[in-house]
């Protein structure tokens, strides 16, 4: 009969919009969203960190990219479930490749408060005086018993640009409990760890290039136990973000 839709076809449509997988507009709806995160602003660590001294206002800083083992070079947001297992929050990821958000957010971090006289990143024309280099050492969530753990740990180097003379080298590593197993809760205790670990790098960068201007960085707590890094590392931390202190 004609004026009447194929039935098949009709019910495939209908079962397509029940379960929120029909194509609107060319997206798909909420069901298969996948959730995009983002590292938090620079503001949220500039209040931790101190004002430069004159010598500092004089330097010119180039940031690197930091470098990363493979499974830390993507946008996915890491969960450690064992010695030997790695996954990813579910439908959940960063807003861009882990190691330029960590340069993007490092560059507006070392910006704040006007501490240099300019910081660029690498592929930047400025003539740098020191060139800041690292490494992406963990960024994941620890799965385990009770309270998850966000782990963040970056070694830094400042380099002298034209010597190549190397400054100063640190790991930065800090650990936050994660309240709730879900996936807000997990983002942002990575947010809180980075967050401690950015305003650590710029103070001990201040101390390090300006030594009688600047004090050293206070000293962190101890970390709960079983939250991983110095503190001491959780059963089933996977081998290739154990830190070591360089």
């Amino acid at each position: 009969m004609q004026g009447l839709t194929n039935p098949p076809v009709f019910a495939v449509l209908i079962a397509a919009l029940v379960t929120g997988c029909a194509p609107v507009g060319g997206l798909t709806t909420g069901a298969t969203s996948p959730r995009i995160f983002d590292l938090a602003e620079r503001h949220e660590a500039a209040s931790k960190i101190r004002r430069g001294s004159q010598q500092l206002q004089n330097l010119q800083i180039v940031v690197d990219e930091p470098t990363a083992v493979r499974s830390l070079d993507g946008d996915m947001i890491l969960v450690a479930m064992s010695s030997s297992e790695i996954t990813s929050l579910a439908g959940a990821s960063w807003s861009d490749r882990l190691p330029r958000l960590v340069q993007a957010r490092m560059i507006a971090a070392l910006s704040a408060n006007r501490v240099f006289k300019s910081v660029g990143g690498g592929n930047s024309k400025v003539s740098a005086d020191i060139v800041v280099s690292s490494e992406v050492r963990a960024f994941q969530i620890e799965a385990m018993p009770g309270d998850d753990a966000a782990h963040v740990a970056i070694n830094v180097r400042l380099i002298e640009d034209r010597s190549g003379k190397v400054i100063g080298t640190r790991l930065f590593d800090v650990s936050h409990q994660v309240g709730k197993k879900t996936t807000e809760a997990s983002v942002a205790a990575l947010n809180g760890a980075f967050g401690d670990v950015l305003a650590d790098i710029v103070n001990w960068s201040m101390a390090t290039l300006d030594p009688k201007g600047s004090a050293s960085i206070p000293k962190r707590g101890p970390r709960p136990p079983g939250s991983g890094g110095q503190g001491g590392k959780p059963t089933g931390l996977v081998s290739q973000y154990e830190s070591h202190q360089q």
